[in-house]
């Protein structure tokens, strides 16, 4: 089996929104309806959309009661 490979440096201090939705025990869908909301910032990377850790880490600050 192949071993994945290492993150690439463009995408360091980021996270995918699979990542995201996992870390928060949400759907991907769930996710980008917080994007489209504008809710949670993201950044484009080349063509890859991509959230800050700042970012998640602010928004689970701002919403410690578990509301999304």
């Amino acid at each position: 089996m192949k071993r994945p490979a290492p993150p690439h440096p463009y995408f360091a201090g980021t996270l995918s929104l699979g990542q995201v939705a996992h870390r928060w025990g949400i759907s991907g869908r769930e996710v980008r309806q917080l994007l489209a909301r504008q809710r949670l910032g993201f950044v484009m990377i080349e063509t890859r959309l991509r959230i800050p850790l700042e970012e998640v880490e602010r928004f689970e600050t701002d919403h410690r009661d578990g509301q999304r």
